[in-house]
């Protein structure tokens, strides 16, 4: 088994970047479930033969380009690779030496050479991301408490409103036609962020998938989550407030109403982690958090699950609404029903709002107890949380936890 988990990440990408942070943290989410239920067949190993395959592959690749170009270099065939007899047959023919393999033989094994060291620098600089995350993570167990506390209520948005935005329809979909896995494209690179002691959960799930689509566009840059608070909780901006939490339909509604750049960036409009008694948006407001950079463009309401992968699928991130379990708070890459069940609710939990980046399929023999998916959610607690403040939450114990209410996937935004 530990070679089998060990397989799984060796054969990732070699250079450590963002890109191969993303690839880490779903990586560890499916490692964490595969240990869990015991899917080393069905689940790890299937990834690590993937894995390996297409760095095998990539390497004969190689090898091959190289036997080709020497083929063309004597004179033969360049349509395939010929065999070491065929070419001697070959050479014979047209009166030519033969095939200087030692010379070939060097240049592939300095590239192979390359490509170990490289495997390795990537081994080492994953060993020290993982490092970190378990640091962070036994600082966050130490903060649960606080998350907590800070839980409130999830409002939804006014009934008229949402009559007159239509849910968007969309086809059911079969499990089979998913895709063993599937990550919104730059949502995993972005770093990820603490709300600390504050209830705005719904700010940074909303910041983020902004930023998620200005990433998509090569246009990311750090948004404001002190502003969109505050746009958020229209009751709180001309005189200081108490009631603490917010949604994001009024800063998305705004963002789009808005004939500016409203949201600005962090460094302007800089989020202050620790509330002010009776002032939750914190006004009056610096003044760099009227340099706004970014705007909302377009969202759509969505109800069900199979409209969450649609948008999802479409490169919408999506934000949800829950209420949550003490396992919640603790998993090591997943938050399961089976989980939730035996460790309860936790008796704290108004509600949380989180950001839904991508699902991952889950195995047949799990659909019964969890369904056929998790979705991939990126929260707002630090890099402790889950894996890298990441986890992968389940359609069952989504439908247990979830708010009846409207969820809202961000579809376009633009900037400066």
């Amino acid at each position: 088994m530990k070679s089998i988990l060990f397989l799984l990440f060796f054969f990732s990408q070699s250079v450590y970047s963002s890109s191969q942070n993303a690839t880490l943290i779903l990586d560890e989410i499916k490692k964490s479930i595969a240990v869990e239920y015991g899917l080393q067949d069905e689940f790890v190993t299937v990834e690590e033969t993937v894995i390996e395959e297409q760095k095998i592959n990539k390497v004969q690749s190689k090898i091959d380009e190289l036997k080709i170009k020497e083929q063309k270099r004597l004179g033969l065939p360049t349509d395939r690779v010929l065999t070491g007899a065929e070419r001697v047959e070959l050479l014979k023919k047209k009166n030519r030496e033969s095939i200087n393999q030692k010379k070939n033989h060097q240049v592939a094994g300095d590239w192979l050479d390359s490509k170990k060291a490289e495997v390795e620098n990537w081994q080492n600089e994953k060993l020290k991301q993982l490092k970190i995350w378990e640091d962070e993570r036994k600082k966050f167990l130490t903060r649960v408490d606080d998350y907590k506390k800070d839980l409130t209520k999830i409002p939804e948005p006014p009934k008229e409103i949402i009559k007159k935005i239509p849910v968007k329809k969309v086809k059911k979909i079969r499990v089979e036609a998913l895709p063993d896995s599937f990550i919104i494209e730059g949502a995993l690179d972005l770093p990820i962020k603490d709300q600390g002691k504050r209830p705005t959960c719904a700010s940074f799930a909303g910041v983020r998938s902004v930023e998620i689509l200005l990433n998509q566009q090569n246009k990311y840059t750090e948004l404001s989550e002190q502003y969109f608070y505050y746009s958020s909780k229209p009751e709180c901006q001309t005189s200081p407030c108490s009631n603490g939490g917010s949604w994001v339909f009024n800063g998305f509604e705004n963002s789009k109403k808005s004939s500016q750049f409203d949201i600005p960036r962090e460094k302007d409009c800089s989020y202050v982690d620790n509330p002010k008694r009776n002032n939750e948006t914190q006004i009056p407001l610096e003044n760099g958090c009227q340099r706004g950079v970014a705007k909302v463009e377009d969202y759509v309401f969505v109800k069900n699950n199979d409209a969450i992968i649609s948008e999802l699928k479409a490169g919408h991130p999506v934000i949800v609404g829950t209420k949550l379990s003490e396992n919640f708070y603790t998993n090591k890459g997943h938050v399961f029903l089976k989980d939730a069940l035996s460790a309860g609710l936790d008796s704290h939990a108004n509600g949380h709002a989180i950001v839904f980046v991508g699902f991952i399929k889950l195995p047949q023999k799990l659909h019964a107890s969890e369904g056929r998916f998790c979705f991939v959610t990126a929260n707002s607690w630090g890099l402790g949380w889950g894996r890298g403040g990441h986890s992968c939450v389940s359609e069952k114990w989504f439908d247990r936890f979830k708010f009846d209410m409207n969820f809202m996937a961000l579809s376009a935004v633009k900037s400066r």
